[in-house]
């Protein structure tokens, strides 16, 4: 019986090992992911602005700063 309980015991530390190492990878392609999204935003940004006026670009932020809310980043780390 004690021999049974060390497989038992045994096998539930190797499946717990795989899945933390699962979780691990998971949050780090999902931080990899975020942050390249926001690298994106950030450099489509630049590119729209530096077509138009420096002012324009600049209302052009604070409105779109109001359109983008919590809602969007929630609906992300739903992903």
């Amino acid at each position: 019986m004690g021999k049974d309980i060390a497989i038992k015991k045994e096998l539930f530390n190797g499946i717990a090992t795989l899945i933390d190492q699962a979780k691990n990878k998971v949050a780090v392609y999902l931080n990899t992911e975020t942050t390249l999204l926001y690298w994106n935003i950030g450099n489509f940004l630049l590119c729209e602005l530096k077509k138009n006026q420096i002012a324009y670009g600049k209302q052009i932020l604070v409105t779109l700063s109001q359109q983008l809310n919590w809602s969007h980043l929630i609906e992300l780390a739903h992903i």
